[in-house]
């Protein structure tokens, strides 16, 4: 039973790490883009 809600738990915690994970950079691809104008010149299409 315990060694069942530690897994459960450990899953939990990692979904969450990979879902903040990808917004973080969603959000840094986000600024990047719409902030760098050279960037922006260099490469039309957004790479994200």
């Amino acid at each position: 039973m315990l060694h069942c809600q530690a897994m459960f738990h450990t899953t939990i915690c990692g979904l969450m790490l990979v879902v903040s994970f990808s917004l973080v950079a969603y959000l840094f691809c986000f600024i990047l883009n719409f902030n760098s104008e050279a960037y922006r010149a260099h490469n039309p299409t957004p790479t994200c």
